[in-house]
């Protein structure tokens, strides 16, 4: 943990390979994850994942940061190199998908809203200006 303090996190997923600890994996991937070191995170969630008591926990932390692409790369990456995957993750991959898409439709709809409003308020603007 001293390494994730020192944002050394190349370091930190080195000693947690040396450690094998899932607590120790779970903590330098959250810190990977917050600091968008996706690429390492990925790979301390592949040693996550191999555990299917703590794939909740994993989906939870990369949720927490809105990074749902990046988890279901993690997913589909894991269900490709593990042949003998646990079949929650499949149940993970589609909900986690269904929870991007929300998030994304969620995004466009309000993009769209202040899209419309703010070009309501400039045609009612410029008919006012016109009529005075």
């Amino acid at each position: 943990m001293c390494y994730v303090r020192l944002e050394k996190y190349r370091e930190a997923v080195e000693a947690a390979t040396k450690a094998s600890s899932i607590h120790t994996w779970k903590e330098v991937c959250a810190a990977c994850v917050s600091a968008e070191e996706y690429r390492l995170a990925q790979t301390c969630g592949l040693h996550i994942v191999k555990s299917p008591d703590h794939l909740e926990e994993l989906i939870q932390m990369y949720a927490r940061y809105g990074q749902y692409a990046h988890l279901i790369e993690l997913l589909e990456r894991s269900l490709s190199e593990q042949e003998n995957a646990h079949p929650g993750i499949y149940t993970q991959v589609r909900s986690s998908f269904l929870l991007f898409a929300l998030f994304f439709l969620s995004f466009v709809c309000s993009y769209s809203f202040v899209y419309a409003s703010t070009r309501s308020s400039r045609s009612r603007t410029q008919s006012t200006m016109r009529r005075s």
